[in-house]
């Protein structure tokens, strides 16, 4: 009898003290305090390799599990209602200014970007766009896809950099170079030949033809 009252005792203690924990709350001082030790704070090598072990495989807590749709749909409408001010475009901002990469974090960067290609270079964004063909043909856009894109950008706001690099982008310069681009890609593109009407074409054959075409809808 003594034991069971021992037990009771004890599992009304442990809810006290996990109801405790719950509810309590730290003070602007102990935020402070945390913030200014964790402050420059360094994971050794040795840290971080054991962290990247215990995250690997079975050890990570989403190990062959996928999101369920209602919480996609849940994030998708948390991401949608973020604001995003310019106090927190600042912040992010003066966070990158002045940041040096090592030889070495250089030689990572690239390894990682190696097969992928660099977006930033005219062969990595020619491989980016031929992935996208690839990726999106035959795919078409959802019923009320355009109306949403327009909502999303109604309200939107440029800084002054980024209009300014909007400017530079329509610049005679660039639009003469834009379209020596474009030519030399049809160039190389192959002459495809609808099954329907027989037409051929290299470019835009996809949207007006084949499972498009007017002969095949008819």
């Amino acid at each position: 009898m003594s034991s069971l009252k021992n037990t009771m005792r004890l599992i009304r203690y442990c809810i006290t003290i996990k109801n405790l924990v719950d509810t309590q709350a730290h003070s602007d001082i102990s935020r402070k305090i945390m913030s200014e030790k964790a402050t420059g704070r360094k994971a050794s090598e040795e840290s971080k390799q054991q962290r990247s072990t215990r995250m690997k495989g079975t050890g990570n807590h989403f190990f062959n599990k996928a999101h369920t749709e209602d919480s996609i749909n849940k994030i998708k409408e948390k991401r949608a209602q973020q604001v995003i001010t310019e106090e927190s475009n600042k912040k992010r901002s003066d966070t990158m200014k002045g940041r040096i990469f090592s030889d070495e974090h250089r030689k990572k960067l690239s390894e990682v970007g190696k097969g992928r290609g660099d977006i930033r270079t005219k062969e990595g964004i020619e491989l980016f766009r031929q992935k996208a063909s690839i990726a999106l043909k035959g795919k078409k856009k959802p019923p009320g896809f355009g109306e949403k894109i327009r909502k999303i950008r109604i309200g939107m706001k440029f800084n002054d950099s980024a209009k300014q690099n909007m400017r530079l982008s329509w610049t005679p310069e660039r639009k003469k170079e834009r379209a020596e681009r474009t030519r030399l890609q049809n160039l190389n593109r192959p002459i495809l030949t609808c099954p329907h009407c027989g037409k051929q074409g290299k470019a835009n054959m996809y949207r007006y033809h084949f499972d498009n075409c007017s002969k095949c809808l008819q």
